[in-house]
């Protein structure tokens, strides 16, 4: 699971926060595509190819240690979708990248790729986010995976023994493989 590096805020009260690899790398904008010929015997993106194609996004001096892995295929379907991880050499933390078809033209097909950070790995960020203010955490719960488009939002519920409250997290973009969002008090 990623570790979140922090940093400055750039507006009150929100803070800036971000998760993803510290490696030097781009990714060329969020929301990439690209398009392979999936075969018309096949009806899918073979897991190699897809992974071939992904990788071919990431660019930057460190691009060439950066390895991504799929899940599986990607169905030859409008709004089929596979997730990849990319992970640096050497470094455990991962970053999460969607692949998802926009378009099937016979046997050509297009697809987008986005960043995000999983619900899960969300919760951890923002419970040490709140811990890290001083106060107890007992649980953090956010509603929705959290992608790189800006505007993207992901709403957290958190239980401390004080009591209860919500931080709402709102992508503000991606810096290469990093996604990057603000945290608000979400009342």
């Amino acid at each position: 699971m990623p570790r979140p590096t922090r940093q400055p805020s750039t507006s009150s009260p929100a803070r800036r926060a971000g998760l993803a690899l510290a490696a030097a790398v781009a990714l060329l904008a969020a929301g990439c595509s690209g398009s392979v010929s999936a075969g018309t015997e096949t009806a899918t993106v073979a897991q190699e190819e897809l992974e071939t194609q992904v990788a071919g996004f990431i660019t930057g001096a460190d691009a060439d240690t950066i390895d991504v892995t799929c899940e599986g295929d990607l169905d030859a379907e409008e709004g089929a979708s596979q997730e990849c991880v990319a992970t640096a050499e050497g470094d455990p933390q991962e970053t999460n990248i969607r692949a998802t078809v926009e378009t099937v033209n016979e046997d050509d097909v297009d697809f987008s790729i986005d960043l995000y950070v999983t619900a899960a790995a969300l919760a951890d960020f923002v419970a040490d986010y709140v811990e890290d203010q001083g106060i107890t955490v007992d649980s953090v719960e956010c509603s929705d995976d959290l992608s790189a488009t800006p505007g993207d939002t992901s709403r957290c519920e958190i239980a401390s023994p004080d009591g209860e409250g919500a931080v709402e997290a709102t992508s503000t973009g991606n810096d290469g493989l990093q996604v990057i969002f603000d945290i608000v008090d979400a009342g």
